[in-house]
């Protein structure tokens, strides 16, 4: 009863907040600015504005998640406030734009970028647009003043953060979940005007294995420390073409909380759940990445020539996963989980093309992609130990091939955003609960589909719901997974004190099982560099749910962050 208190806590808390909000002032522009190829928001917001750090302004007033992927012929709204006092945005005025592009990873609304995706490159930016980027430790929840100054190794075009995440779960047994502390660094530049490269590098190690003795030894190796190359690229561009080769996150979807639809292409870490922030759940992946821009359609090849697969918590883990239940009283015996070789039988490919059509206000794409299941299938046999002559099950676990296809649209009706995703899955392998089966598992096709909605209440609550369904074809009454599976979500964030101090909800619930993740949280924006967050992840309702399986695992968390 005391975490329910707790989370009901932090909403009155959130909802005292909401309400003292300041507004976010705009003005509408009766023409606004069309983008044209090679504009960034930074440029935008620098000529049009005066000052080149209110490019997150414009995003949010327009309800851009994707930053670094503009639609040419898009009409952008300018925010009222500008860098320079007198100095008034005209109507007429467009960019030239720059012949080449540069991507980086998505960022997610809901939650604030981490360094990976705190220098933004933006589509068609050079190189040398990059540098100012570079050196303005910016998350997606900062946003500083003309006078600030950025922090760090600005010189040596180095940055990055240092962090601290410290969790206790408030459960029995009551103890910390984690004490992590986090180095990220990263550099981007250019070695000529169509050469850009990048490198990040992401260290962690987590305290709370010496200081308690709450987990196994195989949790503590699994999760205790890291070095991990996050990103580790090359981009060449030539005219029309893009093309980046060597370590990156290449992102097709953009749902909120953790989340991911059409967000195929890279496997996501799941030690924690969906808690951590979307780009760092993302595992990066080695691939070559062909884009092509051609009359405002975007054409997109993908190829990973080196499949990865889910990090999933071990068994005793905090956020271990519900394996297919086992008969009662037959020995169960796991053979070892091996990943599909390196050949070229093995390699996958994807294919994008999208499209801003300008007189509808509409952003569609269409996507597919042949790859791997990234979720290990788990099949199972009953066998008869010779020795004793009683059945036994050896589980095989392996990798299968599942092609993907999929579209997703957005499209702005005035002051709301209406955005879509839909995935179909082609033969997946689900299990099944019958000890009699040959293999434990059946192979079934299904589609996921998400709806949502982005609006901006009274000029100052950010607002996202979004409402999300699995449906499986020629379902198979002895399936563990029903025939559908339906949740939503709802998603608010405002901010007051001059926007230093955010307050956010995301509340996600599952209409079949009955139950929800709740995820309240308040983040403090110290200085340009100093940052310190608290919030909890309350998680309650049926066992066998998405959620409800971690119904003894509530937790609050502080997190301090130092940006340079």
């Amino acid at each position: 009863m005391r975490q329910k208190i707790t989370g009901l806590l932090f909403v009155f808390i959130f909802s005292v907040l909401v309400f003292s909000g300041t507004a976010l002032c705009y003005k509408k522009n009766p023409d606004g600015i069309k983008i044209q190829k090679g504009d960034t928001l930074w440029q935008i917001a620098e000529k049009e504005m005066g000052n080149p750090l209110l490019w997150k302004k414009i995003a949010k007033l327009n309800g851009i998640r994707d930053p670094e992927k503009l639609r040419i012929g898009k009409v952008l709204k300018l925010p009222c406030e500008s860098g320079k006092p007198n100095d008034k945005p005209t109507d007429d005025k467009k960019i030239k734009a720059p012949s080449e592009k540069k991507r980086e990873e998505k960022t997610e609304p809901q939650t604030e970028i981490s360094a990976e995706g705190e220098h933004i490159q933006i589509e068609d930016e050079k190189p040398e647009d990059l540098e100012p980027v570079a050196t303005e430790p910016q998350t997606e929840k900062e946003e500083k003043t003309e006078t600030e100054q950025p922090c760090g190794l600005k010189d040596l075009g180095i940055h990055g953060f240092v962090k601290n995440e410290t969790a206790y779960r408030i459960n029995h047994p009551e103890e910390f979940a984690k004490i992590k502390n986090i180095l990220f660094v990263g550099k981007e530049g250019k070695f000529a005007d169509n050469i850009g490269y990048k490198a990040t590098a992401r260290l962690y190690y987590d305290a709370v294995f010496d200081f308690t003795d709450n987990f196994a030894k195989g949790v503590e190796k699994n999760q205790e420390r890291e070095a991990e190359l996050r990103d580790g690229f090359l981009d060449f561009s030539l005219g029309n073409f893009d093309l980046r080769v060597g370590k990156q996150q290449i992102v097709w979807g953009e749902t909120v909380g953790g989340l991911f639809f059409a967000d195929v292409v890279n496997p996501k870490d799941l030690r924690e759940f969906i808690l951590p922030e979307p780009d760092q759940m993302r595992v990066p992946v080695w691939a070559a990445d062909l884009e092509y821009f051609y009359k405002g359609n975007h054409f997109e090849l993908v190829w990973l020539p080196f499949p990865k697969f889910h990090e999933l918590g071990v068994l005793g883990s905090e956020f271990e996963l519900k394996g297919p239940p086992m008969p009662q009283g037959i020995p169960v015996y796991s053979e070892n989980l091996e990943k599909p070789a390196k050949k070229i039988k093995n390699q996958e490919v994807g294919f994008r093309m999208s499209r801003f059509l300008e007189k509808l206000g509409l952003d569609i794409s269409a996507f597919g992609f042949y790859g791997y299941d990234y979720f290990p299938t788990v099949f199972r046999a009953l066998n008869i130990d010779p020795a004793t002559s009683t059945p036994v099950i050896t589980l095989k676990p392996q990798y299968e091939r599942l092609p993907i296809f999929g579209a997703t649209f957005s499209k702005d009706l005035n002051d709301i955003i209406l955005k879509g995703e839909l995935v179909y899955n082609k033969g997946k392998y689900f299990s099944v609960d019958d000890s009699t089966d040959s293999d434990g598992a059946v192979k079934k096709d299904f589609i996921d589909y998400i709806i949502g909605v982005d609006y901006t209440f009274f000029g100052k609550i950010d607002f996202n719901f979004q409402f999300m369904q699995r449906i499986v074809f020629n379902h198979d009454d002895k399936m563990i997974d029903g025939k559908t599976n339906t949740s939503a979500s709802v998603w608010l964030k405002t901010g007051f004190l001059d926007n230093k101090l955010e307050p956010e909800l995301l509340f996600v619930f599952g209409l079949d099982k009955n139950d929800y993740l709740l995820r309240p949280k308040i983040n403090y924006k110290i200085n340009g560099c100093w940052q310190v967050a608290a919030g909890a992840d309350i998680f309650g309702g049926e066992p066998n749910g998405n959620f409800g399986q971690f119904d003894n695992k509530d937790r609050t968390y502080v997190e301090l962050k130092y940006i340079f």
